[in-house]
Parts: structure tokens; sequence; C-alpha cells
């Protein structure tokens, strides 16, 4: 997938991003805010939740504050990493997704739980509340024949939309 999105954008440097810390923070935002929207049915009406999803929102509850409090001091620092790659580069190009496109019905692949990946390079730039977008980057092989299509995704910061359309239009065309 890298080679692939590289491939779009060949004299680019190459710079790291800690994906992982993000996720982190990612995580104990967003099970902050989805505990705090579904507490009361959660306690009043368990039932009319899908059994994962309802465990998600247990595991949230049981979420001690400080993680909150931490996740959000964390995301200001790593706002302030990604404002100093924004300063050097307008755009930010990454594969969309970690993996080709799975199976219908797949809850898990061999890199691990399938929702934690497919979200694993967007959730970034959500948290840090930055514009992203994906754009077709080719095809890989698919098991058992054909081809799937993969994505390239570029995000710039607040304001600069417009650019991150003009890149897209640039590469579809």
């Amino acid at each position: 997938m890298e080679r692939r999105v590289r491939a779009l954008f060949p004299d680019a440097p190459s710079e790291r991003i800690d994906f992982a810390g993000l996720r982190q923070v990612f995580l104990a935002i967003e099970y902050s805010e989805a505990y705090d929207v579904h507490a009361e049915r959660v306690a009043e009406a368990p039932g009319r939740y899908q059994a994962a999803t309802l465990a998600r929102l247990e595991d949230a509850g049981r979420m001690p504050g400080w993680r909150l409090v931490r996740a959000l001091r964390e995301r200001d620092r790593y706002a302030e990493e990604i404002a100093g790659l924004l300063d050097r580069y307008d755009l930010l190009a990454m594969p969309t997704m970690p993996i080709p496109a799975p199976r219908i019905g797949a809850t898990e692949v061999g890199l691990g739980p399938l929702t934690a990946l497919l979200v694993s390079l967007t959730s970034p730039w959500n948290v840090l509340g930055l514009p992203a977008l994906s754009v077709p980057a080719g095809t890989v092989p698919a098991d058992g024949g054909g081809e799937l299509p993969i994505g390239a995704q570029l995000v710039t910061r607040r304001g600069a939309e417009s650019l991150l359309f003009t890149a897209a239009e640039h590469l579809t065309t």
C-alpha cells in the first residue's frame, strides 16, 4: 500500500508519525465521548445494543477520568508535532488503510481486529481536527484473483481544504 501511495509522490520526503500513540489518544477521547452519549441507555436498556458494542461501551464506562485528561494533553502535543510537519509541507500523503479491502463479514485479519485497522490511519486526523480526504491510488491483487482498489489519504492544515480538493483533482485526472 505504501509503495502505491509513494508512486503518486515519488520525490516527496518520508516522515514518521506515531500512529500508535495517536491511536491511544483517539481511543481515550472516543470512549469518553461515546459513553457520555450512551451512559443512560446502557444502564436502562442494554439489550438494545449488539454484544460487541455493549462490551465496548461498558469498557468505556470503566475508563478512569485521568486517561481522558492525559489524552487531551497528548492530543495537544501531537497537534503541535503535526503542525510542524504542515509548516514544512502543504500536504501529508499516506495510505488510507493499512490493508486492502477485507472480505464482507470479516471481523479479524492477520494484523488484528478489523474495526481498529480500518480507522487506524484516518482517526488521527479526526482527533486532531484536520481536513483529510482519500483518492484512488491504484489496485492490489485480491485473494482468489482479481484486483482491489486502494486509496491515498491526503491531509492538510485547517483552512486549507481547497488545497486538498485541488490536489485530489490533479491526482484523479
